[in-house]
């Protein structure tokens, strides 16, 4: 149920199932990548593709996918910044906090700061000279690596214009030119001569270089970001520079993430930025060094308009990362590889539930889907009669009718058929966060203003002003057989009848007033998810399960299931976790193919399945097989 709000994108993975063999297999069913925001690409001799992005290093060889992360590798940091390919086809990896990794498809080899002279773990460029020289931009100055030895560059022992490093490129007569974030640009010629060029002596549009690259007539390509809008290119060829601006070309925005140049002297160029109220539209620009072309969301299959890395294959095909997944260009058509493999009218999942038939329904901010053969039936306001199209969250009662909720709208599906009906402006009903209908088929809405009876065509709201509920911030709704538990920002409640029992972090072992989740098992326990850890109440005693004493990788707990073998199904915000009652199983995005670490719905339909909903990044699935 939708107990907090999910922003999801789908990714499907088989999981073979046992009751007793507890080890699951994840495969992805679209893209092995690790996260959908990539940040750069290299294609090595046998036109495999390793991408580096947020979650960790992806190969991919044209059919299958291979992650490396730090727990099945020595990465030592998931957040890959740069990775390029040298003449020996090993990878030179560059992370966020990581230092430096090399990679010849059998070991591995680390730098950082305190093995070497790496000036900074924070490496952002990599470069290779004609001479096998690797020039390193990092945080903290440049480090040259050649032949085991160390030479690094500093504003304190060189000309280096600023020390963070965010571009390096080499030219045809092996000159280095290094881009700084704030000083502009320097160049370094065989005889260890520096130039350094600035918006105060040379036509450099901004001292923010974040992109370079050499084109096919030796002319040098700078690509700038700027916070005041002076970003865009500037070409130089040795003696005059030549302007493109936002202004006076086609381009899309002036932040320039990537530039790359293909055979045919085309230059591919990723722009866009992550502050929107700064810049204009992002995307992949073509320039053919007559013509711009621009392709955006708008005008192509593009997944996001900040591009962030392009590659050229030895098809000329143009392999671009964006901050929403992978896209293959070929001229014509686009190939995009991401976690998103599904029909679903929007990204933003709301609610999982199943109904009686097996089916899968799900709750978006663009409408109802429903889930039939691996295929999805939509359901808007504009093909069907359903009065709006943001679902915030929906139940099946005890006839299979289908209930929803929408902003103040409760509607209910039968045969085909919807009714409507409105919640009264008295109630000034804002946010409903849940829908729980109990076994006398009332409909309880929690929302942020109380919780809200519909019987028969009446309502009835309950406040912490009228009654003993201790937060009009209501959350979740558990029912048992006498009464209900409600959780809610203020504490846990029981309520039976006109009864009202409150358990708060004052008079019970509670380790939070903040409840998300609540789930009762076949002893009837009540398992309880809170803002600070899990809870095991049995009716007297309060047994309380953090990452201080368990394996649980997150005290955040947001959801929660219970199987027919009475394992526990854990959604936490850093990831989904199993516990059989002694032994805890984590699954998180860097031991497995769910898609992101923070869940915030599991349902498991009939057969088994476990479907996990996560808040940033999408629906796993994890379809079981039963023991023979």
């Amino acid at each position: 149920m939708g107990n907090i709000r999910s922003v999801l994108l789908i990714l499907i993975v088989l999981l073979p199932f046992s009751a007793h063999a507890q080890k699951r297999e994840w495969i992805s069913y679209n893209a092995g990548l690790p996260s959908n925001e990539i940040s750069s690409i290299a294609i090595d001799r046998n036109s495999a593709k390793w991408i580096g992005t947020f979650a960790g290093l992806a190969k991919y060889d044209g059919f299958s996918w291979k992650a490396f992360n730090t727990l099945n590798s020595p990465l030592p940091s998931n957040q890959i910044e740069c990775v390029i390919i040298d003449q020996k086809q090993r990878k030179w990896i560059g992370m966020f906090n990581g230092g430096l990794a090399v990679y010849d498809d059998k070991k591995w080899r680390l730098y950082n700061r305190s093995n070497s002279k790496l000036p900074s773990n924070y490496v952002e460029s990599i470069a290779i000279d004609k001479k096998g020289k690797v020039w390193i931009g990092t945080w903290s100055g440049v480090a040259v690596l050649h032949k085991r030895k160390w030479k690094v560059y500093t504003m304190k022992n060189s000309k280096l214009p600023y020390d963070k490093i965010s571009s390096i490129a080499v030219d045809n007569d092996n000159n280095v030119w290094i881009g700084t974030t704030n000083g502009g640009l320097a160049k370094v010629d065989n005889k260890n001569r520096w130039t350094v060029y600035n918006t105060s002596n040379s036509n450099l549009h901004s001292n923010s270089v974040h992109a370079l690259s050499i084109d096919n007539d030796g002319k040098l390509w700078v690509g700038m970001q700027s916070f005041k809008g002076e970003g865009g290119i500037s070409v130089f060829d040795g003696k005059t520079w030549k302007l493109h601006r936002p202004s006076n070309e086609a381009l899309g925005s002036n932040d320039i993430n990537c530039i790359v140049t293909d055979e045919n002297n085309r230059k591919w160029i990723g722009v866009g930025t992550d502050r929107p109220f700064l810049g204009g539209d992002g995307g992949v620009l073509v320039h053919d060094n007559n013509n711009w072309s621009i392709y955006s969301p708008i005008n192509s299959n593009l997944p996001h308009d900040r591009v962030n890395a392009i590659a050229i294959d030895e098809n000329q095909h143009a392999w671009i990362g964006t901050s929403n997944g992978l896209a293959k260009f070929d001229g014509n058509s686009w190939t995009v590889f991401s976690y998103s493999n599904s029909g679903l009218p929007d990204r933003h999942v709301n609610s999982i539930e199943m109904d009686a038939g097996g089916f899968v329904w799900v709750a978006t901010d663009r409408g109802l889907a429903k889930h039939v053969q691996d295929q999805w039936r939509v359901y808007t306001k504009d093909n069907s009669s359903i009065k709006a199209d943001k679902i915030s969250d929906m139940a099946f009662d005890k006839n299979d009718d289908l209930w929803m909720v929408s902003s103040n709208t409760l509607m209910h599906l039968t045969r085909g058929n919807l009714k409507s009906y409105v919640i009264p402006d008295t109630f000034r009903v804002r946010q409903i966060n849940n829908i729980v209908i109990d076994k006398s088929s009332t409909k309880w809405l929690c929302t942020d203003e109380g919780l809200l009876e519909f019987n028969q065509g009446k309502w009835q709201m309950f406040t912490r002003y009228n009654s003993k509920l201790p937060h009009n911030h209501v959350l979740t709704v558990k029912q048992d057989r006498q009464g209900m538990w409600i959780g809610t920002l203020g504490g846990l409640v029981y309520k039976n009848g006109e009864q009202w029992t409150i358990y708060d972090i004052n008079n019970s072992d509670l380790p939070s007033n903040y409840i998300f989740s609540i789930n009762i098992d076949g002893a009837k326990n009540k398992w309880i998810g809170t803002w600070n850890g899990l809870c095991k109440y049995d009716g007297k005693k309060w047994t309380i399960y953090s990452p201080a004493n368990t394996q649980l990788p997150d005290s955040r707990i947001y959801t929660l299931a219970i199987d027919e073998f009475g394992y526990k199904w854990i959604g936490t915000l850093g990831g989904l976790v199993q516990f059989d009652g002694l032994d805890w199983k984590v699954y998180n995005t860097f031991n497995s193919g769910i898609s992101s670490n923070d869940v915030s719905q599991i349902e498991i339909d009939r057969m088994g399945n476990i479907w996990v909903g996560t808040r940033s990044n999408g629906i796993s699935i994890l379809k079981a097989s039963r023991p023979e």
